[in-house]
């Protein structure tokens, strides 16, 4: 993402979808089916966590993906983002003890969607 004078303005659009529930930041922008949420920046639908880590903390180090510290897909909080290589988000995924659903977090490796889910919630 270029920073410019526009972008700056992009937070406070950005903010202005937030409601706060605890520390939080929830996105009240569409959430698609995998629980994130997804905002248009130049008529690109982009994720709205990576797009708000962008802003508030800088680009995104090449190889390596946003994880939500809260395990809430749908917070924008910048303080609950962090950078981290895929294997340390999968291994941090597969280590929570509890899950946003309500339940313990059960894992299991979908080969054809090519990450781990929660195996209660998949076969729902």
């Amino acid at each position: 993402m270029r920073y410019t004078k526009r972008y700056q303005d992009m937070k406070t659009r950005l903010l202005s979808y937030v409601t706060h529930s605890s520390d939080c930041w929830d996105s009240t922008l569409s959430i698609n089916p995998t629980g994130y949420s997804k905002v248009k920046v130049d008529k690109k639908s982009l994720m709205a966590h990576r797009v708000s880590y962008e802003l508030f903390k800088g680009p995104i180090p090449e190889g390596l993906v946003i994880d939500h510290l809260c395990n809430n897909r749908a917070c924008i909080n910048p303080d609950h983002l962090e950078a981290v290589t895929i294997a340390e988000n999968n291994r941090r995924r597969a280590t929570r003890q509890h899950y946003t659903k309500g339940h313990e977090y059960t894992p299991v490796f979908i080969r054809s969607l090519g990450n781990n889910r929660c195996t209660l919630c998949f076969n729902k």
